[in-house]
């Protein structure tokens, strides 16, 4: 009875229980899953016959490769479990294994066979003797006794049988029996020496016990040295690593200011081409209004010198005919005195007659010509005055139309500008934020995890072996040389975006300076005004930005240093589990870091090629629609000379015409007035001194007529004169006045884009200073946040390893005293 297990009464037992359960290796855990080459966690019965051995390490914690299995069944000679000191008794249950086993069944096999055997032969003989009796037995049911009576005789040997059977199953329960009684008893004939051997195998297994903890307690002193330089060498790594990321952020601070001197220079190139524009389109608009006056002048002068000519014509064609008239009347003046008496009543009246006639005709013809003159006259100044006033709105709307196409282009380029750089900053600004959300969790999580599996460093730290230190060797430096080539190529890739954005954005400014022009100098001097106030931002901002990051990494440094001994102390214990944690999150947050530089280079790249193909496609819109205005220009002046060249030659043919017509008509009068004159010379012969006194009164009638007539044409001709050189003063007064009013208008567009210029610019710097307080209010915010975190969390950690420190050496000294006493 003294080698019984007797239960665990008090808490001291029960606390060195868990103790020795926790030395033997974690006897009673599973061992961990290893991931095995096809991707499958091994389960907890491969992990049962592996209990003895230490749990293996993960050796592809810091590889990119699959991992190799580390323990794969059968790969080494598995060490049988180790005896306990008094396992040589025989218990209780051994001795009391054979009393829950049950008699076999045989009796009652038998005992059925029988029973089937005799109900048979009983049914058999029953209808063999009396087969015909027991059908009307069987009709009177109880009133025929013989029907009992051979039931009777077939049940009651069968129950019989049964009973027997029954017997002979249980001598055979009460012979196991007697056998463990039996057993027992020779058990308690010997009490002492079973005694004896299992307290000599208690001893042993003690001393087995503390050589063991001895050597443990040494390979876990010897390891914790080992990871203490090893987490020196990562500090100073990491270290290294911030400084030379701080020189590539320099660096880049630098490239940024250098890009700042290119737009500056990109913008007095736009500045003085659109000058250059502004001159083009004054000059040609000039030159133009030159053109018409040249020549609407060319074009009067011209109907001057022909109706001067035309008038001069018609005077010495009068001249020569009176002149001939006069002659003929004076060879025939000897003739005529013979007849002149007989008819000079006819003659007078046909005189009266034919001077009526020729004064109708003439005033008529007089009237016609006047009439025509008046006709031509108007409508050319009507269609001088609607050709130049199509002429100039033409101009001026095409002027406007081109001044509200420019100031929409810019417009929306400055649009577009502004929601490229606001979108910019806003994703500068998301990206910083999710990259301090993103380091603060991990170091919230890091430090959680770090604290919730205080308890199980405590458990598994002799678990811990020489392969953990070496592989922990090489799959450091392995995380700082990915670390510096991660950082290189993020660096590189940085550069090569901006070099990019740099080139492109050269590129379109060269085509930009190439084809469009700048305004004046206003425009420099507020771009001047605004780039310096944005060089002073870039620069306050980019200085405060260095100088809190150095206060901040100070400050962290300076918390690092303040808890590194209490660190090194604790990790000095509970190392093994630590240094695993870290490099678990080591990798994480380098995945993290990649994968957000990544992204936020591809989205910088987007974004910079839509913005270079939008200002491609806006400068080629624009540089379209100048060529367009131009050609348009063009074609409309070379139109209205054309059409103007056209209408005068048609007038100059009209009016040639007409001055042919009167000139033919006046000769074909003055020949029918010769030829009356003849044929009356002919006819009569009236006295000369009456004829002579009647011509002489008729032509000095005719002469005045003539004159008068004449005198008429003239002023008519001067009015309309005078009334085209008013119109056509009135057409240059309306074409000067135009051409001022498409100055104006030009001169109001250009100040309305310089305003609007002078707006976006402002409201593109007080977008980048809120984007640059934001992300530096972002990151001071983030900062502090991380140093507060991280400072609780170590706290809480190096108190939380000190207190389970304390505790598992309290428990491992009451065990050893406990053990010594006993």
């Amino acid at each position: 009875m003294a080698n019984t297990p007797r239960k665990i009464q008090d808490p001291t037992e029960a606390a060195l229980s868990a103790i020795q359960d926790a030395l033997d290796l974690r006897e009673t855990e599973p061992a961990p899953a290893l991931v095995r080459a096809d991707g499958s966690a091994a389960t907890e019965s491969d992990a049962a016959p592996r209990r003895r051995r230490a749990p293996a390490v993960d050796e592809d914690l810091f590889l990119d490769t699959p991992p190799v299995p580390a323990n794969e069944p059968g790969s080494e000679e598995v060490q049988p479990p180790r005896r306990a000191a008094n396992d040589d008794r025989r218990l209780g249950g051994r001795l009391m294994a054979p009393l829950p086993r049950r008699a076999p069944m045989g009796p009652y096999v038998a005992a059925g066979i029988f029973a089937v055997v005799w109900a048979g032969l009983g049914i058999a003989l029953a209808f063999g003797y009396f087969g015909a009796d027991i059908t009307q037995w069987l009709g009177r049911g109880a009133a025929a006794p013989q029907l009992f009576g051979i039931l009777a005789a077939i049940v009651v040997p069968i129950a019989f049988i049964f009973v027997l059977a029954h017997m002979v199953r249980r001598t055979q329960d009460l012979r196991t029996i007697a056998t463990s009684m039996t057993d027992a008893a020779l058990r308690f004939t010997e009490p002492e020496s079973i005694a004896s051997e299992s307290i000599v195998s208690v001893g042993q297994a003690i001393r087995r016990e503390v050589a063991a903890m001895g050597d443990g307690v040494e390979r876990a002193l010897a390891r914790a040295a080992e990871l203490e330089a090893l987490v020196h060498n990562e500090v100073a790594q990491l270290e290294r690593a911030y400084n030379d990321n701080e020189l590539r952020i320099r660096g880049l601070i630098e490239d940024l200011a250098n890009q700042r001197d290119t737009l500056v220079g990109q913008a007095e190139q736009v500045r003085n081409a659109l000058a250059g524009v502004h001159l083009g389109l004054t000059q040609d608009i000039s030159s133009i209004s030159e053109m018409v006056a040249a020549s609407v002048n060319d074009a009067a002068a011209r109907i001057t010198r022909t109706l001067a000519e035309k008038g001069e014509h018609i005077t010495l064609a009068l001249g020569r005919a009176g002149d001939s008239m006069i002659d003929a009347i004076g060879e025939r003046g000897g003739d005529l005195l013979d007849h002149l008496n007989r008819t000079g009543d006819d003659v007078s009246r046909t005189l009266e007659a034919a001077s009526d006639k020729m004064n109708a005709s003439l005033n008529v013809k007089t009237d016609h010509v006047s009439e025509q003159v008046d006709n031509l006259t108007v409508r050319l100044a009507q269609m001088l005055s609607s050709r130049l006033d199509h002429a100039t709105e033409e101009v001026a709307d095409r002027t406007l139309a081109l001044g509200e196409n420019l100031a929409r282009r810019i417009d929306e380029v400055t649009s577009n500008l502004l929601r490229s750089t606001a979108t910019l900053a806003e994703s500068m600004n998301n990206r910083s934020q999710e990259i301090s959300d993103a380091l603060y969790q991990t170091g919230t999580h890091l430090a959680d995890s770090i604290a919730t599996r205080a308890e199980e460093v405590n458990n598994s730290l002799k678990a811990t072996g020489e392969s953990l230190v070496l592989d922990l060797t090489l799959r450091g430096t392995d995380v700082v040389s990915k670390l510096e080539e991660t950082g290189t190529r993020i660096t590189e890739t940085i550069i090569t975006r901006t070099g990019k954005v740099t080139d492109s954005f050269n590129e379109t400014a060269d085509k930009l300076a190439s084809e469009i022009t700048d305004k004046g100098a206003s425009v420099k001097e507020m771009l001047a005004s605004r780039l310096q106030a944005l060089e002073g931002v870039f620069a306050v901002g980019g200085t405060e930005l260095a100088d809190r990051i150095s206060r901040d990494s100070t400050a962290l440094g300076g918390l690092i240093t303040r808890h590194l001994t209490e660190f090194d102390r604790t990790v000095k214990v509970y190392g093994g589990e630590l240094v695993e944690r870290l490099g678990q999150k080591t990798g994480e947050i380098t995945e993290t870091m990649r994968s957000s530089v990544e992204d936020f280079d591809n989205r910088v790249g987007a974004k910079t090629t839509e913005v270079v193909s939008a200002l491609d496609q806006r400068f080629s819109r624009i540089e379209s629609a100048g060529s367009n205005i131009m050609e348009r220009l063009e074609q409309k002046t070379t139109e209205i000379t054309e059409a103007m060249r056209t209408h005068l030659e048609q007038f100059d043919t009209r009016i040639s015409g007409k001055t042919a017509e009167v000139t033919s008509a006046l000769d074909d009068r003055f020949g029918r007035i010769e030829s009356t004159g003849n044929h009356m010379v002919e006819r009569f012969g009236a006295t000369a001194s009456e004829i002579t006194e009647a011509m002489r009164s008729h032509l000095e009638q005719f002469d005045t007529r003539i004159g008068g007539k004449t005198a008429e044409v003239t002023s008519a001709l001067d009015e309309r004169f005078i009334r085209i050189e008013a119109a056509s003063s009135d057409v240059v007064d309306r074409f000067g006045h135009k051409a001022s009013e498409i100055t104006e208008a030009l001169r109001t567009h250009l100040e309305q884009f310089d305003t609007r210029i002078g707006s976006k610019t402002g409201e593109v710097t007080s977008a980048l200073d809120q984007r640059f307080t934001r992300i530096e209010e972002a990151l001071d915010s983030r900062t502090q946040a991380l140093n507060e975190g991280l400072g609780a969390r170590v706290m809480e950690i190096a108190r939380t390893l000190a207190e389970g420190g304390k505790e598992v050496v309290g428990a491992v000294d009451r065990r050893i005293g406990d053990t010594m006493a006993a």
